[in-house]
Formats: C-alpha cells, structure tokens, sequence
C-alpha cells in the first residue's frame, strides 16, 4: 500500500466489522446462541499478528475514516454499518479507492445440519446499499480451473496462490447478480454498476440451457 494511507505509528489501518476479541470475555455454554456467534466471529482474527504485517486493526465502534482496507463489512445497522460508512467517505475525500476484501461460501458445508431442498449452499456478497451482489454457486469435488490469458503481473501472481492449494479444496463459480428489492407497493430491481475481473475460470453448466459457459472461480476465505 502506498505510504501516505499508514498512520502516525507508520501501519496501515485496516477495518475489521468485528469486536476485538481481546476485549472480549468466552460467553458460557448456556449464553445465548447471538452471544456465542458474536465471540465467535471475533476470535477468528485473534491469532492474527496484525502489527507484524504492518496493520493497525480498527474494529467496530472505533473510527474507520482513514482505513486503507475493510475486511468484512458488514451494511446492517448495528454491525459495522455506520463504520463502513465512515471507511467509504474516507477515502472518497481522499479520492482513493476503498479496498474491500470479503469471503463468501463455507468450505465445511457438508458438515452442515440443516440441508436445502434447493440444493447446495452457495455463497453471496452484497454491494452497499444493496445496490447488485456477488454470487456464488459451489462446484462440485474435483472441479478443475484454470488461469485467464493476459493477467497483469499482480492478477496472475494472486491467480497462481489461489489455484495451488489443496486439491481437496473447494470452489465458487462467481458473477454478478441484480438485488430485487419487494415492497408493499412495488418491486425493484437493482443492477451493479461494477466492472468483473476474472484471475480464475471454469466450466459450469446452467441447469436451465444446459450450456457450458466460463465463470469465475474462488476458494472459500472462511
């Protein structure tokens, strides 16, 4: 990251929609379910040494305006919404981009109590303001991918760690997807104005045209 998004200690601070785990006392057994889950998304980063990788770790309810990155954001009030507002006005009054890194899917699903009727887990990340989402659709055990032709240096670099991992691990085809908003007089279709960049493909098939068609493909961040 360029120098001028590190603080005055020289790190880079980074938001994480998470408490601080080390602020953080293990709920009991018998807590309630909400408790349980809060303690345990934060202490998914507690074995990070951030300071060692030149981060500074801004969780919820500690000011996100001059964060170069946000891991995770949350747009519900209540987790993390107000801070990733804070973190996306930041760097547009710098006119810096707002790099916003986010996992989707569950790579132990199979261990999964509650099975669809709709078939296998997928995964979704949706833009602020619920403005279009990512989507992903699991592939099934053994899916094969490959790198994109004409990557810049950086795109095949990441491209290349993703693909080389176990070979048991598993991937997401990804794309765009519109967000339908329903209300009690109309229905509304959001379409995301982004642009998609592929590192990854695959082959899938719709069940619906039954025609093979290149997506994107991802291993699970969780």
């Amino acid at each position: 990251m360029a120098a001028h998004t590190s603080g005055p200690n020289g790190l880079v601070p980074v938001h994480i929609a998470v408490h601080d785990s080390a602020q953080m006392e293990e709920p009991d057994p018998q807590a309630a379910d909400y408790a349980r889950q809060l303690f345990a998304a934060s202490a998914k980063y507690a074995g990070i040494t951030w300071t060692e990788n030149g981060a500074e770790p801004r969780w919820l309810d500690m000011d996100t305006s001059t964060c170069a990155a946000a891991i995770n954001p949350s747009h519900f009030s209540g987790h993390g919404a107000d801070e990733f507002d804070r973190f996306l006005s930041g760097a547009a009054s710098r006119r810096e981009p707002a790099l916003i890194i986010a996992t989707m899917g569950t790579a132990d699903d199979d261990h999964d109590r509650v099975r669809s009727v709709f078939g296998r887990p997928g995964g979704r990340v949706d833009f602020r303001h619920f403005t279009g989402a990512i989507v992903g659709k699991r592939l099934l055990a053994g899916a094969e991918v490959s790198l994109v032709p004409d990557l810049d240096a950086a795109d095949r670099d990441l491209g290349l760690r993703l693909r080389n991992r176990p070979a048991n691990a598993p991937w997401w085809a990804m794309t765009l997807s519109a967000t339908v908003l329903e209300g009690s007089a109309e229905r509304r279709c959001a379409s995301p104005k982004a642009s998609w960049c592929r590192s990854l493909s695959t082959v899938w098939v719709s069940p619906s045209s039954h025609a093979g068609r290149p997506a994107t493909a991802s291993r699970s961040g969780t």
